[in-house]
């Protein structure tokens, strides 16, 4: 592991969360409500899942990858590489 890279990274998050708590701490609420909602999901229920509940588990994944890339005002990682339909 690169020891250096971690802590620069580290470094990073801390200078972030200096200079707006408050929106880092929204975003750090949104993923633990975005991590109990899955965590919710077992196999069973995966395996039995409507089209609705498809649609509202897979919108809700692209919502966080397109907000992921707009906060960092750049593109979802491998979006660039992907074609435009």
């Amino acid at each position: 592991m690169n020891k250096n890279l971690l802590k620069e990274h580290i470094q990073i998050y801390l200078a972030k969360l200096a200079k707006n708590p408050t929106a880092e701490m929204a975003d750090l609420s949104e993923r633990k409500e975005r991590a109990a909602y899955y965590e919710g999901w077992t196999a069973k229920r995966l395996q039995s899942m409507t089209q609705d509940d498809l649609t509202e588990y897979l919108s809700k994944l692209w919502a966080m990858r397109i907000c992921r890339g707009a906060r960092q005002n750049q593109p979802a990682r491998g979006a660039q590489n992907r074609p435009v339909l």
